[in-house]
Parts: structure tokens; sequence; C-alpha cells
């Protein structure tokens, strides 16, 4: 009878922590977007037309316009390529939301664990064609709490990548980096 009522008091004990464990995080199982293939196509393409990029450094010190030409995308845009929503491990963990404005199609993706890298990303696509996205990362832990926006508008080539970042380590940074892609007319 003993061996009895343990074994009814660890059965117990297993159903009521099994109760307390979390359940699924409750995301969209869809396909997210490559936007880092996204990226690469645009350096892809950017590289072969080798025109030129104005480049505003904003930070609280101060402000620099640069003009580059050629330009060298892949580093323009490494802290693009940090970053993989589409990876196979992410599936599942984000809620999707759409709107319809026109030809133009809106997909938020909005994470549902507060540990993911990419918090929220914004995709819009005209008729079916990616034309811009947005990744929203942010970090909270004991070492640093880091924000960042990173947008890239495939159809006009600007791009946008601020940062906000905080650390009992280091000296905070805030940097607000602007690019624009520049006709070829606009170099010569």
């Amino acid at each position: 009878m003993k061996n009895i009522g343990i074994s009814m008091f660890f059965a117990g004990l297993f159903l009521a922590l099994a109760g307390c464990r979390q359940g699924a995080p409750g995301g969209d199982a869809v396909t997210y977007p490559d936007v880092k293939a996204l990226t690469e196509q645009f350096i892809a393409v950017q590289t072969r037309q080798q025109g030129a990029l104005q480049k505003i450094i904003r930070s609280p010190a101060s402000v620099d316009t640069v003009t580059l030409s050629p330009v060298n995308w892949t580093a323009e845009l490494a802290a693009f390529q940090a970053y993989d929503l589409a990876h196979p491990v992410l599936k599942g963990l984000y809620r999707v939301d759409s709107t319809v404005s026109g030809n133009r199609v809106r997909l938020r993706y909005r994470a549902t664990k507060d540990d993911l890298a990419i918090q929220q990303a914004v995709l819009v696509k005209e008729q079916n064609r990616p034309v811009w996205f947005a990744l929203y990362d942010s970090t909270d832990n004991v070492m640093y709490n880091s924000n960042k926006l990173l947008s890239l508008h495939l159809d006009s080539g600007r791009y946008r990548i601020q940062i906000r970042q905080q650390s009992w380590l280091f000296k905070p940074l805030v940097q607000d980096i602007r690019g624009q892609l520049l006709d070829s007319s606009s170099t010569k």
C-alpha cells in the first residue's frame, strides 16, 4: 500500500508539473520571408550596376555626409546579413498579420518569445514582388540593452540602420545611418 501511495504522489506531482509547463509559443506556421537572400540579391544587383551611394551618419556629437563610389555593398549592408528570418528553427515563432492597400501587401511578423533576436519584421510586396522590409531587434540582458531598426527599400536603394545600445562595460552607442543610392547622372 505504501508503494502505491508513493507512486500516486509522484504521478500527481508529474501531472501538476506538466500542467505548469508552457505550451507552444502560438506563432503561425507559415513560410517567413528570406530577408537575408533578399539582401544578397540587392547587393549582387547593385554591385553589377556600380552606382554611387550618399550616406548620412548621425550621432549625438556629429552629422557626417559622404558619397561613396564605388560602393562596397557587402560592407554597407553587413548588419542586415546577421538576420535570417527564414531559418528553420524560427518556424512557428512569429504571429503574422497582413494589410492590403491597392496592389501592395504589408506583412508583419511579431515574435512570440522575448528572447528572439528579431522581435518584429515587416515586408511590403507589390504585385507579389518584395519592395522593402524592416527588422526590429531588441535585446535586453544583464550585460547590455540594444535596440536596432534596419530597413531596406529594394526598389529605390534607400536603407537605414538605427542603433541604440547601452552597456555597463562600454559607453552608450547612438547612431543613425541613412543611405541613398544615387543615379549614375548625379555622380558625373
